[in-house]
């Protein structure tokens, strides 16, 4: 199982000594000791909780967001999309790549990702964008944050037909001209590359090389298995993740995707709980992150 690797982008640094990991690893001590939220050059995950869980999402490392169909793994993906390009309107040409973000989305068009990253920013119903007419206030909403929207260092990239060397080869395309490199790279759903040309353990490994050598904190979503619904508690385990070993070893952080209104197990005061289970955190300890989940606009928010 591979371990944890630096957060300095370039594959042709060196490997940090044992001084520098101890020191690094004292600095992370003293984050959680003084409450503080980021460790450096981390970038906001936009949750507040989920922020002083992880330490913010880490350029070199690699995230898997997991869950069942419709749990909200595509949802988070998108919440942490737009809270990275969120201040970084002009980006590209003010030469800073802090703030971009790509978005590879393997299962919906590009068109239909834009849409649903336009709902939860506006916070508009997303079946309103689905064939019925938003009424005037929802619509000046949507206009509004379109445009706001545009002038963010967002790239959706949408392909059915998708292999990981492909993914590879636009990043490395980009790293040419360093205004244009990413600082957050999604991949939603990556089981749609397993199913590629390459090897569960090419797809692993070329997937470390994009999050280390460009620098970029790399997001996966993946489903889970569907015999989890059959246990009494019904929050998903590393176990039940549907992801190659290779794959699986190659995270850094895995977060595991639970809503008990997803199970129809809801009352008044928790009827838009959501729980973020880090299961596998290299950097830090594995907790559960208590968040809310709005349905309307299919986003997570602090509880």
């Amino acid at each position: 199982m591979t371990g944890p690797r630096p957060m300095a982008p370039g594959s042709d640094s060196a490997e940090p000594t044992f001084a520098e990991c101890l020191a690094a690893g004292l600095r992370e001590l003293e984050r959680e000791a003084c409450g503080s939220v980021l460790v450096p050059g981390a970038l906001s995950t936009g949750l507040a909780p989920l922020d002083a869980a992880l330490g913010g999402l880490r350029p070199g490392a690699v995230y898997v967001v997991a869950g069942r169909p419709g749990m909200g793994a595509t949802a988070l993906a998108i919440g942490l999309t737009l809270a990275v390009a969120r201040d970084s309107p002009g980006a590209a040409t003010k030469g800073t790549s802090q703030r971009r973000a790509w978005y590879f989305t393997l299962a919906l068009s590009a068109p239909a990702l834009a849409t649903r990253m336009l709902a939860a920013e506006a916070g508009v119903d997303v079946d309103l964008l689905r064939g019925e007419a938003p009424d005037r206030a929802a619509w000046s909403r949507l206009v509004a944050t379109a445009e706001a929207l545009s002038g963010r260092s967002v790239r959706v990239i949408g392909d059915s037909t998708p292999t990981i060397a492909g993914v590879a080869a636009s990043l490395a395309d980009c790293r040419r001209d360093a205004p244009g490199a990413p600082a957050l790279v999604v991949l939603d759903p990556v089981d749609s590359l397993i199913d590629g040309e390459e090897s569960p353990g090419e797809v692993a490994r070329m997937l470390q090389r994009v999050a280390v050598e460009g620098g970029a904190a790399v997001v996966l979503t993946a489903p889970v298995k569907s015999a989890l619904e059959r246990r009494q508690d019904r929050r998903p385990r590393l176990g039940d993740l549907l992801l190659p070993d290779d794959l699986l070893g190659a995270a850094d952080v895995v977060l595991l995707l639970y809503r008990p209104a997803y199970y129809g197990v809801v009352d008044a005061l928790d009827a838009d709980r959501a729980e973020v289970l880090v299961a596998r955190n290299r950097f830090g300890r594995t907790r559960n992150v208590g968040l809310r989940f709005d349905r309307r606009c299919a986003r997570f928010e602090p509880a």
